[in-house]
């Protein structure tokens, strides 16, 4: 196997050179995708993969297009790096809380914070509800802090937990969605615009859409890895939207609108998730 990929690489590499291009060997690497409990693969020792006296480095977490990957493809090292942007986004946020009005700060956090959440969130936020909970409590918190300062620094100051502030109340004032409900709203924002480009995703794509929504096909599995899946999710979402919506004539941002609504007034129901 290892033998094969050389050639193959040992190909690509003379197309590049008659096309006038040339391999970045400092920045090409390689990695081995198993299942997460098979170790063996992980210890396993290899033989450096050599093209043309060029070395290529096996590695256990690759950047992508600003993803971090992972053999397993849990993507905890994209969670992690997730986590440890709102953070360093939210301190620069408290710095300047003082300087923004109220009508100004959810841009600022939208900005700043949900746009590092919604990056590629499709993708990785395939953590346990704990974990994708977690991210959302430092933006909670921040929002306590800005909008009830005193409240906030009382706690603080004698180390209690706020318990009379709502943050969901606060979301609300704010438009906000939680990182999981963020999670659903990209997710059917993707799927709506991917119907004219897979019209298989649909049961019955000719269904009239004014009698009722047409379902998606929603395939069995066997592993949790096709459990995370993109396809799965959507489909599992898709077909939990009201079924009186008449979807092919409504316009994107009319379907984005009802989305944010139906998953707003779903918020104490979890059966909209996955």
């Amino acid at each position: 196997m290892q033998d094969r990929i050389v050639q193959s690489l040992e190909k690509i590499e003379a197309w590049c050179k008659l096309n006038d291009l040339n391999i970045s060997y400092e920045k090409t690497k390689y990695m081995i995708f198993h299942k997460e409990k098979d170790l063996t693969i992980r210890k396993e020792e290899i033989t450096p993969l050599k093209v043309n006296n060029h070395v290529i480095q096996r590695v256990f977490t690759f950047k992508y297009l600003g993803v971090w990957l992972d053999p397993s493809l849990n993507f905890i090292e994209n969670y992690n790096s997730v986590s440890k942007n709102i953070s360093n986004k939210l301190k620069f946020l408290h710095g300047v809380k003082r300087y923004i009005p109220h009508n100004i700060m959810p841009t600022m956090i939208n900005a700043y914070v949900h746009s590092i959440i919604d990056y590629a969130i499709e993708i990785w936020c395939v953590q346990t509800d704990a974990m994708v909970n977690q991210l959302q409590k430092p933006i909670d918190s921040f929002l306590i802090s800005y909008f009830f300062p005193n409240i906030y620094k009382k706690n603080k100051k004698n180390k209690t937990k706020i318990t009379n502030i709502n943050p969901q109340q606060l979301r609300d004032n704010c438009k906000f969605l939680t990182v999981k409900e963020r999670l659903i709203y990209v997710i059917l924002k993707i799927t709506c615009k991917s119907l004219n480009l897979n019209p298989n995703f649909l049961i019955n794509s000719s269904q009239p859409t004014t009698l009722s929504l047409p379902r998606a096909k929603v395939h069995t599995h066997k592993s949790q890895i096709f459990k995370k899946s993109f396809n799965y999710r959507s489909s599992t979402v898709w077909n939990k939207l009201p079924r009186d919506w008449d979807v092919k004539f409504m316009s994107y941002d009319l379907f984005k609108e009802k989305c944010f609504n139906w998953i707003v007034s779903k918020q104490n129901d979890d059966y909209i998730y996955f």
